[in-house]
């Protein structure tokens, strides 16, 4: 039987735009990653093949400018106000984007890429007080509205146009989708403002995250913050260790013992939160040939465990599973279990080491 512990393994429905009209943001963004990334030039677009052509700005100033359409759903947005319903002579501001969606396509978390958007008055007068409130996620106008090489104002005379410079700079990995709305008043209704038609925006941060599980790799010489499984046999640390000092060992079991860890989903689960997403858990894990390892992952609650790997393997053995994450998961398990055939108390010899959960895209 091994006299110490071992360590673990490892292992968004596209949200409707219409549902950012009750939300957009300044450039409050999501959870940041852990990780630092290479730059890019922001010029790569979504893992489905989709692009939106851009021409690069002759000025040399890293901005591009918009002039073809995305793969986005143009009848998922919603206007207050249309061509049908529109008062004789009252500013109508338009996008001059075909299917009102940018995507940004997917670039590496922590840099950035920014995008000119041209706005239209096509009505026939000057729309006044123009303003946007926060968007949601990671999209901003750098230097705040209309962006650094932005030049509209609060008003825009019928006919004319305007250049708004948003950017979006990924702080987390994964797909993400959020709108742009802009207030007006229109100079006929001004009893109240009305609204653009929402902008949908999307993009996505490449990479992959940090460990998201804590003492994975049972260096910090004890088993917690993991949990042994209610009424089931103790877990200790061992010093057969794949890596570093320290593996994660079960005392002994009555046919099973398990050793778990909950990890929060809050930082990718939120109203910008998109599908796509990927999780990847890996551990490295032995037996001394008679007892079986097992690892179990759980996203959907409830007790829905599901086994991605087991073995007998004598020497220290790589177990990997990845999936993408269901866009409606707020939490993450990640179960370790020794099963040692038996029905009353005996030994249960595995080890578990460097047990990771990580977040990853594409």
């Amino acid at each position: 039987m091994f006299r110490s512990p071992l360590t673990l393994i490892s292992t968004s429905s596209a949200l409707l735009a219409a549902a950012f009209l009750a939300a957009c943001s300044s450039g409050a963004s999501g959870s940041s990653g852990t990780f630092n990334a290479p730059a890019t030039s922001g010029d790569d677009f979504g893992s489905d093949g989709s692009s939106a052509p851009v021409t690069s700005d002759p000025t040399g100033e890293g901005e591009t400018t918009l002039t073809g359409s995305t793969t986005l759903d143009p009848e998922e947005t919603s206007s207050t106000t249309t061509g049908e319903d529109l008062p004789d002579g009252a500013a109508l501001l338009q996008w001059s984007i075909d299917g009102n969606a940018i995507d940004y396509g997917s670039i590496p978390v922590d840099t950035s890429t920014t995008t000119a958007i041209v706005l239209e008055n096509v009505g026939g007068s000057t729309a006044t007080s123009i303003a946007t409130g926060l968007i949601a996620g990671d999209f901003s106008f750098p230097g705040g509205y209309p962006g650094t090489d932005g030049d509209c104002g609060t008003e825009l005379a019928p006919g004319e146009t305007c250049r708004l410079d948003l950017r979006f700079g990924p702080t987390r990995v994964g797909p993400t989708q959020s709108g742009l709305v802009l207030e007006y008043y229109d100079g006929v209704n001004l009893g109240a403002p009305t609204q653009t038609e929402a902008l949908v925006l999307a993009g996505a941060g490449q990479g992959e995250s940090g460990n998201l599980l804590v003492n994975g790799d049972a260096e910090d010489g004890a088993v917690a913050p993991w949990v042994v499984g209610f009424g089931q046999a103790n877990w200790q640390i061992s010093d057969q260790a794949f890596g570093g000092m320290h593996a994660f060992e079960p005392t002994g079991a009555i046919a099973v013992t398990s050793l778990e860890q909950t990890v929060s989903l809050a930082s990718y689960n939120d109203e910008t939160t998109a599908a796509g997403l990927r999780y990847r858990v890996r551990a490295r894990a032995r037996s001394e040939g008679e007892h079986t390892y097992r690892v179990f992952i759980n996203t959907q609650g409830e007790n829905n465990y599901e086994p991605v790997a087991s073995g007998t393997q004598t020497e220290w053995t790589l177990v990997e599973h990845a999936a993408e994450l269901p866009v409606e998961a707020t939490e993450f398990i990640v179960r370790l279990e020794c099963a040692n055939g038996g029905f009353a108390a005996g030994p249960c010899n595995i080890l578990f080491d460097d047990v990771t959960l990580q977040m990853v895209y594409p």
